[in-house]
């Protein structure tokens, strides 16, 4: 199990502590008494997700301002950005007007390798897409599947590759089968699989979330034939219950 918080955007004012973000709002440790970067240095939390929830320009709680302090402010926990939806989308980008800060955001947050990924506020504002927030995740910023990360500081042991993978004919269509591997204990045991697609004579890079086909509990997935003419490899690994991935297997097939 996973414990994390999402507190307040501003741990402390610059004015307050010196080692506090150029803020002037309210904060963490001096209004809220929640010393969040004290729980993640001691390691009582497994990770943060501050709610950053304005825009990029605030006055007083500038978005911008705030990833970077956060950033660099990690205690060597993972960090996750909290996004506001609406905010996003109902300010336009100080540098380019006629869009709004969406774009701007997603190239910040990923400027910095300490930041993990996001976390959209609220749910129910990216399933009514609001400002066409939903379609640009699925059309642009995540248009591939992901894989959850690893917090090797819990558990970085990969399980055993799959065994018997298999191309199989059967009632409900062309088949790939495969079976777990062994597990010395209950964390070593895969509980998801993920399999990858490369053309006949391509690299296989897992690496590459473009490959990725399904993130599945099966031990199988239906392959998609046409005229069995076309050669493609497939790849198989197995994710335990951390997701840590395991070595590949591949299987050449017809489809």
């Amino acid at each position: 199990m996973k414990f994390g918080i999402s507190p307040f955007g501003i741990y402390r004012n610059e004015k307050t502590d010196p080692l506090g973000s150029k803020t002037n709002g309210l904060q963490n440790y001096d209004d809220l008494y929640a010393d969040v970067l004290l729980w993640a240095r001691q390691g009582w939390i497994d990770y943060n997700i501050p709610q950053i929830y304005w825009e990029i320009g605030h006055p007083r709680a500038d978005y911008e301002t705030l990833v970077k302090w956060w950033a660099k402010n990690t205690e060597n926990r993972p960090l996750f950005i909290g996004q506001s939806v609406m905010n996003t989308v109902q300010h336009a980008d100080p540098n380019n007007p006629s869009v709004n800060q969406l774009p701007r955001k997603m190239a910040l947050q990923r400027a910095y390798q300490t930041i993990g990924g996001s976390c959209q506020w609220p749910a129910s504002a990216v399933v009514e897409n609001a400002g066409k927030y939903r379609d640009a995740l699925v059309q642009e910023y995540h248009k591939y599947p992901a894989l959850v990360p690893v917090f090797d500081f819990m558990d970085n042991e990969a399980p055993g590759k799959v065994r018997k993978v298999k191309k199989v004919w059967t009632a409900d269509g062309y088949m790939l089968f495969w079976t777990a591997p062994k597990a010395k204990d209950e964390m070593d045991k895969a509980v998801q699989y993920v399999v990858y697609r490369f053309d006949n004579k391509e690299k296989v890079n897992i690496d590459d979330p473009s490959h990725i086909v399904a993130i599945t509990r099966n031990n199988f997935y239906k392959l998609p034939y046409e005229n069995g003419k076309t050669k493609y490899r497939y790849v198989v690994t197995a994710l335990d219950r951390l997701h840590n991935e395991s070595k590949s297997v591949d299987k050449k097939v017809k489809l």
